[in-house]
């Protein structure tokens, strides 16, 4: 019989122990030391401002393409276009 088993304490998922805490407070003092608290403090609002980026752009479809208009082009393929054809804005 497994007596670790036996007599764990179950504790809920998102729980952290005391262990892991001081971990992280270790690992955010290490990033502070080598980046600075500038770097740090941009990268987070850096990070912020491409989540809500992503989430807007989750959100908000495009709107259809109308079937009449073309769509745009480079100027090289429009002059290519108008040199075989021999008429401009074709």
């Amino acid at each position: 019989m497994n007596l670790t088993e036996k007599f764990a304490v179950l504790r809920p998922v998102f729980a952290l122990s005391f262990e892991t805490m001081f971990e992280i407070l270790i690992l955010i003092v290490v990033l502070l030391l080598v980046f600075g608290a500038g770097k740090v403090r941009s990268a987070g609002s850096d990070l912020g401002a491409a989540v809500r980026g992503f989430r807007k752009g989750l959100k908000t479809p495009e709107p259809p393409h109308p079937p009449g208009v073309p769509d745009a082009e480079f100027p090289e393929v429009v002059a290519e276009r108008e040199r075989r054809s021999g008429k401009p804005g074709a």
